[in-house]
């Protein structure tokens, strides 16, 4: 297509008051596709000239006829109603389509599709919805209060998705705890020589994150309890000796894990009784020194599991 017929087509789609969406929904069509048509990149077929020819109430040849007297002092498209500027000069942001590259970055637009890359950081929206934000840059024009959908990352903010807060909150945390550590290992160890173990005190920096991440998500299962249970252990080697019994303290993981599981889905099956009995099985053996009879705890494992699912059967029962 020719660029007199594409600004016919502007021309004519303006005069009945259409914008580009509301002329694609009657056509049946998308929107680029009548984008194209009036920046001459491609044709319209012929069911959807007649369409047109329809819907503007002119005739075939008077829609594609180009000397027409009507059209021609018609001027060309300007430059500012193209759908692409790539000029830094002029601010093009009123139209529905551009392309604007400049020293604050590369902004497009296409319809309700926008694309922005620069200082402030990325800000995609697609089909007129927020998409992605990320970079302070646009802290500001988030309402963080009535968050938005999408995805929305920055330093000071965090990490939002979909209006849900997914921030670890442990960086922000990890420069404070980590210097306040430091100099507590420094003293302790310029003071009292305790370079070692007290190197085990950095290990207590995840952990205290992970508190303040369950604490700040309401999720207990945030808690870095495999890496308390590595300080400890470590703790008990180094200072008490306790290399033996003190790796029982590893069976406690699976129990904790499988406890806050049964918790959050209020389903006592999920519970791992069974590492509750070995665990307090070999502690009172190594411990204690009581091989025998504790091994008859190992016989309520069948009686808890029987009861759970009795009372889980029940409770499924009286729903119904």
């Amino acid at each position: 297509m020719n660029i007199e017929i594409a600004n016919r087509l502007v021309e004519m789609r303006k005069e009945k008051g259409l914008s580009q969406e509301a002329l694609a929904e009657k056509l049946g069509i998308s929107r680029q596709a009548v984008s194209k048509w009036e920046r001459a990149e491609s044709s319209p077929d012929t069911a959807n000239l007649i369409t047109l020819a329809k819907l503007y109430n002119v005739s075939l040849d008077e829609l594609l006829n180009t000397d027409q007297e009507k059209f021609e002092s018609s001027e060309p498209i300007k430059k500012d109603e193209k759908s692409f500027d790539w000029t830094t000069d002029d601010d093009p942001e009123d139209n529905p389509e551009y392309v604007k590259v400049g020293w604050d970055g590369v902004h497009i637009k296409d319809g309700d599709d926008e694309v922005h890359v620069g200082w402030k950081g990325i800000h995609i929206i697609e089909d007129g919805k927020e998409s992605v934000r990320i970079g302070a840059g646009y802290d500001e024009e988030v309402d963080w209060e009535n968050k938005s959908g999408g995805i929305h990352v920055s330093e000071a903010s965090g990490v939002w998705i979909n209006g849900e807060e997914r921030t670890s909150h442990t960086w922000k945390f990890d420069g404070i705890i980590s210097g306040i550590i430091l100099c507590i290992y420094l003293w302790i160890g310029f003071e009292h020589s305790l370079w070692h173990p007290g190197w085990l005190l950095f290990l207590a920096i995840p952990i205290f994150n992970s508190f303040i991440t369950a604490i700040k998500n309401k999720n207990i299962s945030s808690i870095a309890y495999p890496i308390m249970v590595i300080l400890g252990y470590l703790f008990l080697g180094f200072t008490q000796d306790l290399w033996h019994p003190g790796w029982l303290l590893f069976l406690t993981i699976p129990i904790v894990s499988s406890f806050i599981r049964a918790t959050k889905n209020k389903n006592a099956s999920l519970f791992s009784y069974t590492m509750l009995m070995i665990l307090g099985y070999l502690y009172i053996g190594f411990v204690e020194q009581i091989w025998h009879p504790t091994w008859i705890a190992f016989l309520t494992i069948p009686i808890y599991y029987s009861i759970v699912a009795k009372f889980k059967i029940k409770g499924e029962i009286n729903f119904e």
